[in-house]
């Protein structure tokens, strides 16, 4: 576990990070697929351009972020059995996963989000999801947040009902149909609508939304499903971008994060254990972000966005010979240390 800091985060800093799980990095880097896409008609020839199928997270790479994963450029989930938890696991503690599975129990070690209460136990700190498991990789102490995972998986739930329209929809939320999942599996649009209406009333410090219609769909073998679950997802990317956006003109510093846990098979309705499916992707975006485009460094991992995070909020570096490396200097226009400097700060050198 790191040392955690002293001092405390800027007052006005934001941070978003939104997952949409198991979304390859073709579609986000190439568009809509055309081998799996051949009798998708009018819709599917409309999204082979990858800024028509995901317009607003395109539009902030350009505009206002870096996008990192590119073919020419890769990003890589570390674990090798390339399925959920793990991802999350490396996305929430900046390290190599332990968790193996789907099946792992709750994080017996501090995360991010641990650190961050530890160290201000008045942030806001909140965690929506569609994927009822979440909170298992999320924190090793939930009890100082704010969780909804699935339809049934709550932490102070009470905070959903400060105000009737976040109450209304909390409790719409929880009694919907679990399709494209199953179990107390909450569909997507679900899971935006309650976390758009969450960021309204409380505007936290820090909010987690998880998707998962993607890799549902995909699991069924239905690509139209699956495409038509990202596009809604980058609806979602862009309603939370608008906000963010507000937020940075009234002097707040703010960070967007969007990711996904893992890739897919060469086959696309599976991804465990397949090489391939290490593959992944991530968007930075927000006040501090001045790189803008797609990113041309060196290999990254999931495990670097959670010290990039840490840079942000001012929390002191992880230095486990797993954890990750903070993106934060890229990001802002600083240099991108090489795999020599890697090599010397942590102990090993990235592949």
């Amino acid at each position: 576990m790191a040392p955690v800091a002293a001092s405390k985060p800027h007052p006005s800093d934001i941070v978003v990070v939104l997952t949409i799980d198991g979304v390859r990095w073709q579609e986000i880097f190439q568009g809509s697929d055309r081998s799996l896409g051949r009798n998708l008609g009018p819709e599917f020839a409309s999204w082979q351009s990858p800024a028509a199928l995901t317009p607003y997270l395109h539009q902030l790479a350009v505009g206002r972020g870096m996008l990192f994963g590119a073919d020419t450029a890769p990003m890589v989930a570390s674990s090798p059995s390339t399925v959920s938890l793990p991802g999350y696991s490396e996305i929430f503690s900046g390290r190599s996963p332990s968790c193996a599975n789907n099946d792992c129990p709750a994080t017996t070690e501090m995360t991010l989000l641990d650190e961050w209460t530890q160290r201000d136990p008045s942030a806001q700190l909140t965690i929506l999801s569609s994927w009822s498991r979440i909170g298992r990789a999320a924190a090793k102490d939930l009890s100082r947040m704010t969780v909804s995972a699935g339809q049934t998986v709550k932490v102070h739930a009470e905070r959903f009902c400060v105000e009737p329209g976040l109450c209304l929809q909390y409790h719409a939320s929880t009694h919907v149909s679990a399709w494209p999942g199953d179990d107390d599996y909450r569909p997507d649009r679900a899971t935006s609508a309650l976390a758009i209406e969450y960021l309204h009333v409380h505007q936290p410090e820090f909010l987690f939304v998880g998707l998962g219609d993607t890799d549902e769909h995909a699991h069924h073998g239905d690509y139209r499903g699956y495409l038509q679950a990202l596009h809604a997802a980058d609806a979602t990317v862009g309603a939370i971008s608008q906000w963010l956006l507000k937020k940075e003109q009234q002097g707040h510093r703010t960070l967007l994060v969007c990711t996904t846990d893992h890739g897919r098979s060469h086959g696309f309705n599976h991804h465990g254990g397949a090489p391939e499916a290490a593959r992944v992707w991530a968007l930075f975006a927000g006040s501090v972000v001045a790189a803008r485009g797609q990113s041309v460094a060196n290999t990254t991992r999931l495990a670097d966005i959670a010290p990039t995070v840490r840079t942000f909020i001012d929390l002191q570096r992880d230095t486990q010979s797993a954890a990750g490396q903070s993106l934060f200097a890229k990001l802002s226009g600083g240099e991108y240390p090489t795999n020599e400097s890697v090599a010397l700060t942590t102990g090993h050198t990235r592949n």
